[in-house]
């Protein structure tokens, strides 16, 4: 495993249903399958700028603002769901939000870290590119629902959860 912007120091581990699992100096979970021979590195569980996958956001006239987001699921069921911004123009990227939910509430927590990132684009003046990202912009709350078994979800085919109405998983925990 080399060094790279994946890859995070192990600071401690957690045992969760008999897996020793990494985490980093914030508290995030890191990939138990994904650790270096000498065990002081593993790979990030979530990577949100590295999987570009969901994003909402776009560009401006005075510049660009997006929030990617990523998913994974412990081993005890968990789902972790973590997300960032970036902002190529001002070459910023950042945390923007990163939880441990149970997989009942995961589907309703994702679609609110999907309207948090949609009132910041609001905020910084920039609107949901549709067609730059492939996908609108509750893509990632439709995916992290179907991965979850939530009905209506559970069977839809991928390439239908990248547009449709906004997902009726509202305070369904």
């Amino acid at each position: 495993m080399g060094s790279d912007y994946s890859d995070a120091k192990i600071e401690s581990w957690e045992t969760i249903n008999g897996i020793k699992v990494p985490l980093d100096s914030s508290g995030q979970y890191l990939n138990w399958e994904e650790v270096s021979e000498d065990r002081t590195e593993a790979q990030r569980l979530t990577d949100p700028y590295g999987v570009l996958q969901y994003g909402i956001g776009g560009e401006a006239e005075d510049g660009d603002f997006t929030v990617w987001l990523d998913f994974a699921e412990l081993p005890d069921g968990r789902i972790v769901l973590d997300a960032c911004w970036d902002s190529e123009s001002g070459g910023t990227i950042d945390s923007f939000g990163y939880e441990v939910v149970s997989r009942e509430e995961a589907a309703a927590a994702a679609l609110a870290m999907c309207d948090e990132a949609l009132d910041a684009c609001f905020n910084n003046e920039v609107q949901h590119d549709e067609e730059g990202h492939n996908a609108d912009a509750y893509y990632f709350a439709r995916a992290v629902a179907k991965h979850c078994g939530v009905k209506g979800y559970a069977k839809m085919p991928h390439d239908r959860l990248r547009r449709g109405k906004v997902p009726s998983i509202r305070g369904k925990a």
